[in-house]
């Protein structure tokens, strides 16, 4: 998981409710969020979709992209 970033506006975010309010438990900014953001190519510019459940190691997961056609599949 690491640091959290200081803003999240290019991360996809895990959430959970704890004591009645949203939290982040989890997440994933790309190594060059900087560039996505400056180049406004925007993560989950096509909107992020959860996969139905696989089988395997990786059950649940998470599919978008961003404006330059960069696509994301996050466990």
């Amino acid at each position: 998981m690491g640091h959290p970033p200081q803003e999240w506006g290019q991360t996809f975010l895990r959430m959970k409710i704890v004591n009645g309010a949203l939290q982040p438990i989890d997440w994933f900014t790309p190594y060059n969020w900087q560039a996505i953001n400056s180049g406004d190519l925007d993560i989950g510019a096509g909107a992020a979709m959860l996969l139905p459940d696989q089988p395997g190691a990786h059950t649940q997961l998470l599919v978008s992209g961003t404006k330059d056609g960069t696509i994301y599949l996050i466990d």
